[in-house]
């Protein structure tokens, strides 16, 4: 969620790991200078562009972006107004199962949860800069959540091909 720096940093990463990624921006002005910067990463790192760029789906819809997810990585601006809006449109239009992974260091984990009827799903996924070529990735657990949460968070990490640092709850 947001195609912002980050976001699409991270699209391409889960993309690159060969994961379905739909990368959503509301407004839908970042979309294309989105993709372009997944192209031109791709392109730097040798990757055959054309397969990488066919896992990647614009959306301009919330609830068709989440509606099928397993997990949503959201790289929203940093503030709680905005956190608060996202995760309640997300809680709603992602299924039951779907874990969420809240990029941020600013807003407590454990707050974003409480956004959500799903605390035991919510993660906090810090990705170092530059998001696609360093290597750390630390993962961050609220009050509530479930073991099974941090370990697929890890599990896409080192996917993603980060190395993963669980800092615990």
């Amino acid at each position: 969620m947001g195609a912002g720096a980050a976001g699409r940093s991270i699209a391409y990463l889960a993309a690159r790991a060969g994961y379905r990624t739909i990368l959503e921006d509301l407004s839908g002005r970042l979309i294309a200078a989105a993709v372009e910067e997944i192209r031109a990463n791709a392109l730097a790192e040798g990757q055959e562009v054309r397969a990488l760029l066919a896992r990647v789906e614009p959306e301009t819809v919330i609830h068709a972006a989440a509606g099928q997810a397993d997990l949503i990585i959201e790289a929203a601006p940093d503030d709680f107004e905005t956190k608060t809006e996202v995760y309640t449109l997300l809680d709603r239009a992602a299924p039951p199962h779907c874990v969420f992974a809240a990029t941020t260091s600013e807003v407590p984990i454990s707050e974003i949860a409480s956004l959500t009827y799903r605390a035991p799903q919510v993660v906090a996924m810090r990705f170092a800069d530059p998001i696609v070529h360093a290597k750390r990735l630390e993962i961050l657990g609220g009050a509530e959540t479930s073991e099974e949460t941090l370990e697929a968070a890890r599990q896409v990490g080192i996917r993603m091909g980060k190395l993963v640092v669980m800092l615990g709850r």
